[in-house]
């Protein structure tokens, strides 16, 4: 049982070989998580604070957030339980020893509930040490609130059994079909940007506008208490443990028992069945297909643009991205210039003349320069492929550019969008928008000299490091901006400002051009390739 935990540990955290990789990208993880939980206590403490007066108004908000995490655990377990259940290669690894198939699902269920538990402890943990600091609870409260992942985990399990198959069937038909995956990717994108402006608006209201208040009037409180009792079967557990009711247990135990019963059936049914059936390998027809003539920079285009627009990694990674970049880009830009145009930050920023401009010409470059980096895999996606690459009779000169000039393009059109958008929507003034625009383009031409050069120097079964192009992608951006705003305050004349990032973007480019002059060729005739 203990070498089938680990080994589903590994399927689902795969580590790296490289031990200063693995650490530093731990790191990384845990510093971006501790981030995010504590922004969520830190909105969830102040809002609480100021509804404490209201009658049932704790308990409600308190019942919303932890509906909110629930939901969080159950659309995350799905993923993590399809990876578990529905691995072709793992489950074609276990039918070649003698292990019992209800050890196999008994060891996956178990590992399920570990990370599941562990995950919304962290969650839901600090949530009701806050919620007890406010309301002056007693020791034995933040005690019981250790059991909460658990008796949530009986529910979550089993709507995540019940999901995980039709899930997986889902996507498995989004795959063959890619313009109905490329609608649905991009659907998803802009639902996330549109709840993301939600939240954004209220961010605003709370830090710049100061209208805490406003938001939390007796209106909203008596509509969010009226709506706690739909968040079934939360805000039974909710009354239990920040009430102390004990009834409320029971009515939770039946339904969430209930649809444990429900899950484990339809969950381990469908394991057996895909297990059974699904996961030998089956000889399909071929299809005959009828090819026509193409120039040799034609067949590498279109073979670029199917890599970019066939594999759903790429659409949610990049694709999808490079369109929702004008909305969400002028989201942020919109919300940070109103953050400190207005309240305390007025004053501050007044002794930054220049402080506005370059804050945007930041973003934008570190937007742009994000997300392309879901598409700077140039040789690292063509997998087992690179052989091919290769070996065939067109210059290796060609083949690269092709593919560094397809996602640079895609990117540049997104950019300037996005910079015409800001600038049409008085967002920006034309002087940011030219120079964002080319310095965002000229970092993103650095960026990606950097990229090629890390994808030159693939090793075969090793990760690829990106450890320099991730370090440029933020620091110089950053640096640039810190120069600006230093300078800015000794009132240095803007076009000075223009002309350092112009130098410093250009002698980092400068250098990177002369490495690959001297050595791309060298670099492609070394290239490691996999068998």
């Amino acid at each position: 049982m203990l070498n089938l935990l680990i080994k589903d540990f590994k399927l689902i955290f795969p580590t790296q070989k490289d031990l200063k990789k693995r650490v530093l990208s731990s790191i990384f993880y845990v510093l971006a998580f501790v981030c995010f939980v504590a922004l969520e206590t830190f909105l969830f403490y102040r809002i609480l604070s100021e509804i404490k007066n209201y009658q049932n108004a704790p308990i409600a908000f308190m019942t919303l957030f932890l509906f909110v995490v629930s939901i969080g655990m159950i659309i995350l377990g799905v993923f993590r339980a399809k990876k578990l259940l529905f691995n072709v290669d793992d489950l074609r690894q276990l039918t070649n020893r003698p292990i019992k198939n209800n050890q196999i699902i008994l060891s996956k269920l178990l590992f399920l509930f570990l990370i599941q538990y562990v995950t919304s402890l962290c969650f839901t943990f600090p949530l009701f040490v806050s919620y007890g600091i406010v309301m002056n609870k007693m020791i034995y409260f933040y005690y019981l609130a250790l059991f909460y992942p658990l008796l949530t985990f009986i529910y979550e399990a089993g709507i995540i059994l019940l999901l995980v198959y039709p899930v997986k069937i889902f996507m498995d038909y989004l795959k063959k079909h890619l313009i109905i995956q490329f609608v649905f990717t991009i659907l998803i994108l802009f639902g996330f940007c549109f709840l993301y402006s939600r939240v954004l608006n209220v961010f605003i209201q709370i830090v710049a506008q100061n209208q805490l208040d406003s938001l939390l009037n007796v209106s909203s409180i008596n509509h969010l208490i009226h709506l706690k009792k739909y968040f079934i079967p939360i805000h039974f557990l909710a009354d239990v443990f920040v009430l102390s009711t004990s009834i409320e247990l029971l009515y939770y135990l039946c339904i969430a028992v209930g649809i444990l019963i429900l899950g484990l059936t339809v969950g381990i049914a469908s394991f057996n069945y895909f297990r059974n059936f699904h996961i030998q390998s089956h000889t399909l027809p071929k299809k005959e297909y009828q090819f026509k003539e193409k120039s040799v920079v034609q067949g590498l285009i279109k073979k670029e643009f199917i890599l970019l627009f066939k594999d759903s990694n790429y659409l949610l990674s990049f694709t999808g991205l490079l369109i929702v970049q004008p909305f969400l880009v002028y989201l942020v830009i919109a919300a940070m210039n109103t953050i400190f145009q207005s309240g305390v930050f007025l004053y501050y920023t007044s002794m930054l003349p220049y402080f506005i401009p370059f804050l945007d010409i930041l973003i934008l470059m570190i937007f742009t320069l994000i997300i392309h980096q879901g598409a700077n895999n140039y040789l690292s996606m063509e997998h087992q492929q690179i052989r091919i690459v290769k070996m065939i009779p067109v210059p290796f000169q060609l083949q690269i550019t092709v593919k560094v000039a397809i996602p640079f393009f895609l990117s540049e059109i997104s950019l300037f969008l996005t910079s015409l958008i800001l600038w049409i929507g008085n967002v920006i003034h034309w002087q940011i928008f030219l120079f964002g625009f080319l310095f965002s383009t000229l970092i993103l031409l650095v960026f990606t000299m950097l990229s090629l050069i890390e994808e030159l120097k693939l090793k075969k079964d090793y990760k690829k490091s990106t450890i320099l192009s991730n370090a440029f992608s933020y620091l110089v951006p950053l640096l640039y901006f810190i120069i600006t705003i230093v300078l800015s305050y000794f009132r240095i004349s803007i076009i000075w400002l223009y002309l350092i990032g112009l130098v410093l973007i250009g002698l980092c480019g400068l250098s990177c051009y002369l490495y690959l002059k001297k050595k791309m060729a060298s670099l492609f005739l070394e290239l490691e390739v996999t068998n």
